[in-house]
């Protein structure tokens, strides 16, 4: 299993190969909705970024299988984190700052 460090850093590239090439900052959103009547889970995807002008926009990634990859490394890091006992996340924010090459990762624990 991957650690945390890793799977940022996995994300973090392919964010960066997929966003608008005037991008400062990439946002991804992803959402995970629980489904209290059959135990599963819809799960959502959010892009958007700003311009190196300040402007903030959303983008799409419209590759064949680079949303599931996401997606994938964003439950890979709900396990680790749950095996880690730090928590069950149903929301992760994940923010690129482009120019510092730092990144800020956020969680919603409330809706569990």
């Amino acid at each position: 299993m991957k650690n945390d460090i890793q799977i940022y850093n996995e994300l973090a590239a392919i964010l960066y190969a997929h966003a608008p090439r005037d991008s400062a900052i990439i946002k991804l959103k992803f959402v995970m909705e629980v489904e209290a009547n059959s135990g599963g889970g819809v799960e959502r995807f959010y892009f958007d970024y700003i311009d190196t002008q300040g402007y903030e926009n959303w983008f799409d990634i419209g590759v064949v299988g680079v949303p599931s990859k996401i997606g994938d490394l964003c439950l890979e890091l709900r396990e680790f984190m749950i095996k880690k006992e730090q928590g069950k996340w149903c929301a992760f924010n994940f923010f690129i700052d482009v120019g510092g090459k730092k990144f800020e990762a956020n969680f919603d624990y409330q809706n569990q």
